[in-house]
């Protein structure tokens, strides 16, 4: 008979009892934000502050470079794809099914705008398009894009937005012309209220 000695079955009963527990979830920020969420886009205000969107809704934000991150409430549980802040107050998001959120006192408070970013669909009747980018020139005037070549830009700080699909000028045929006709739109980005750049 084979016999063990103290120090080894004392270390083989402390591994039976638990000296190598699975790791917990690593929470963020009050246990509400885990490492394994999804986030989308970060906008930094400055060396201290910054922002943070994600999946199911969820805005983060930072006053001390990223130390510590608190919760701001979004209102929705749908996925935030883009943030973009013109100042230290005036903001905007965007996300799933046209979503577009705006906030004029720093993020602490966010307001659902109607963004008209729809699409016709022949069977299955209007169907709210996901808009992935959003920018800002000033608290008056920003752009969204997404889905189905979509923009929706405001020049009253989001009051009214207008929907319009961005046409493309291609030189192509066939399966290309095809697939280039009705491009998911990523992101965007105006100089002024007249001169911009879409990517997608």
């Amino acid at each position: 008979m084979r016999r063990w000695p103290i120090g080894g079955a004392l270390a083989l009963v402390l591994c039976a009892l638990g000296c190598h527990r699975e790791v917990e979830m690593v929470p963020l920020a009050d246990r509400t934000i885990y490492t394994t969420d999804r986030f989308y886009d970060v906008q930094a205000l400055n060396p201290d502050r910054a922002f943070v969107v994600g999946y199911s809704g969820k805005i983060v934000e930072t006053t001390d470079g990223g130390r510590t991150w608190t919760g701001r409430p979004s209102g929705s549980d749908l996925a935030l794809y883009s943030v973009h802040f013109v100042d230290e107050e005036v903001g905007w998001i965007t996300g799933q099914d046209g979503l577009i959120l705006h906030t004029t006192n720093g993020g602490k408070t966010w307001d659902k705008q109607q963004s008209n970013a729809v699409f016709e669909d022949k069977e299955t009747g209007q169907q709210s398009l996901f808009l992935f980018g959003v920018h800002a020139t000033d608290r008056d005037h920003a752009w969204a894009v997404g889905d189905r070549s979509i923009l929706t830009s405001t020049s009253d700080g989001g009051k009214t937005w207008t929907a319009r699909k961005v046409a493309m000028e291609t030189d192509l045929s066939g399966g290309q012309s095809l697939a280039a006709s009705d491009p998911i739109l990523y992101d965007v980005q105006f100089v002024d209220a007249k001169h911009g750049w879409i990517v997608g």
